[in-house]
C-alpha cells in the first residue's frame, strides 16, 4: 500500500509534491507484476487514476489545509492499514503514521529541516518526536541525497544501516518540451516583465530571499544592459516584507515577487531566464536545479547541503552568505556568454543522469527488499 493522500493535484508545486506525484505512476507503471493499492484523497484521486490506472485505489475526502489534513491522513493510514492488512506499506511523503504499522514499512524522508531551522518550541518537539519514531520503526528509509542521509543517521543513530541514497529524477518530456520563442514573449507581458531576467525562487525563510536581493544589489550596477531579478513562490504574507527589503536596498523598481505559477509558466521562464540563482541555505535535495538544467538554463548556486551533489561540475556554487563574491561570480556569468554556453552544454549532460524511471527501479528494489 501506498500513501499518495498528502497533497492536492492542484495544490502549489515542491519538491515534495513533485516526488509523489512523479514517482508513485512511474512505479506503478513499470512494476504492473505488483499490486498497487494506492491510498488518495478525493482531491488527487483522479490524478492517480489517469497517470496509474493499474493500480487499486482507496480514497478519502481530505480538507485542503495541512494543519487538519495531515491529522486525518494519520487516522486514515491505521484504519486502512488494519483494514487491507498489505504486505508492505511505503509512505513517501516523510513520516510513518502514528501508532502502530502492523506491516514491513519503507519510508521517504526529504529532509531534517526542522532541527536546522526552528519551526517554534512545540512544532519542533512534536517533529522530533514523529521523526525519531518513524526512524525506529520503518524497516528502511530512503533519503534523496546523502546530504539528508548522513543527517538522519547523525540525528537518529538507531537509523544507520538501512538509509538508502535515491536521487529524485526530472520529467525531460515535460522540460526538454520545444520552446517557441513566442512563449516566453506572451509570458513576459503576461507577468509584466522586461526582456532579460534572472530567476530565482523563495516560498520559504531558508529559500533566501533576502540573501538574493542582497546578491543583486550588489550586482546591479556592474551588469551589462539591463537585467531584473524575478523571484517566484513568495507567499503573499511575505511580499510586503521583501518589497520594503527591495526598496532599501535600491534595487525596488527591477525586482518583480511572483506567487506560485503554474507548471507551463514555471518551465517557460526557465527557458526564458538569463540564468537560475539559487542561494538557498538548507536544501534536502534540490529539485530547482535539475529543473532549471533541463530548460537550459545557467546554474548559480550555493554550496550548501545537498546541492553540490546535485549541482556536480555543471553550474557554479558558491557560499550565500558570502555576498561579495556570489554577485561577483552572478557579474560574469551574465557578462560572459561563453561561460553561459559551457554551463549550458554541462547541465544538459548532467541531467540526463537524473530520471524517475531511475528513481522509480532503484525504490522498487528497496520495497521487494523488505517484504
Amino acid at each position: 500500500m501506498v500513501n499518495a493522500l498528502r497533497y492536492a493535484a492542484d495544490a502549489p508545486a515542491g519538491g515534495n509534491k513533485t516526488y509523489i506525484f512523479s514517482l508513485i505512476p512511474e512505479l506503478v507503471r513499470r512494476f504492473s507484476e505488483a499490486t498497487w493499492v494506492l491510498l488518495t484523497a478525493g482531491d488527487n484521486r483522479n490524478f492517480f487514476e489517469r497517470n496509474a490506472p493499474e493500480a487499486d485505489i482507496f480514497s478519502h475526502n481530505l480538507p485542503a489545509k495541512m494543519n487538519r489534513r495531515v491529522p486525518l491522513e494519520h487516522l486514515i493510514v491505521r484504519r486502512t492499514l488494519k483494514f487491507i492488512q498489505p504486505n508492505l506499506y511505503f509512505s513517501p511523503a516523510t513520516l510513518l503514521s502514528i501508532g502502530k504499522c502492523r506491516c514491513p514499512s519503507v519510508v521517504t524522508i526529504h529532509d531534517l529541516n526542522f532541527a536546522h531551522f526552528s519551526q517554534g518550541f512545540f512544532k519542533d518537539r512534536y517533529k522530533w518526536w514523529l521523526y525519531r519514531k518513524t526512524c525506529n520503526e520503518a524497516d528502511s528509509i530512503i533519503a534523496n541525497s546523502r546530504f539528508t542521509a548522513d543527517d538522519i543517521c547523525e540525528k537518529f543513530p538507531d537509523s544507520s544501516g538501512k538509509v538508502t541514497v535515491i536521487y529524485e529524477g526530472v520529467d525531460h518530456k515535460f522540460f526538454n518540451a520545444d520552446f517557441q520563442d513566442d512563449a516566453i514573449s506572451n509570458l513576459r507581458e503576461k507577468l509584466a516583465l522586461p526582456e532579460r531576467f534572472i530567476l530565482s525562487l523563495a516560498h520559504l525563510r531558508h529559500k533566501n530571499a533576502d540573501g538574493m536581493l542582497r546578491i543583486f544589489a550588489r550586482a546591479l550596477p556592474e551588469i551589462k544592459g539591463k537585467c531584473n531579478l524575478v523571484i517566484i513562490g513568495v507567499l503573499e504574507g511575505e511580499r510586503r516584507r521583501l518589497e520594503s527589503k527591495a526598496d532599501s536596498l535600491g534595487i525596488g523598481t527591477v525586482t518583480h515577487f511572483l506567487g506560485y505559477l503554474s507548471r507551463e509558466d514555471y518551465r517557460d521562464l526557465l527557458k526564458g531566464a538569463e540564468a537560475f540563482v539559487f542561494p538557498s541555505l538548507f536544501e534536502g535535495f534540490g529539485l530547482p536545479i535539475l529543473e532549471a538544467m533541463a530548460c537550459g538554463s545557467p546554474v548559480l548556486s550555493s554550496n550548501r547541503t545537498s546541492l553540490p551533489e546535485v549541482v556536480g561540475d555543471a553550474g557554479i556554487i558558491c557560499d550565500p552568505d558570502n555576498t561579495e563574491q556570489f554577485a561577483g561570480l552572478l557579474i560574469q556569468l551574465l557578462n560572459n556568454q561563453a561561460l553561459r554556453g559551457q554551463l549550458v552544454a554541462k547541465g544538459f549532460e548532467r541531467v540526463s543522469d537524473f530520471s524517475w524511471r531511475k528513481a522509480a527501479a532503484e525504490t522498487f528494489a528497496v520495497l521487494t527488499e523488505v517484504i
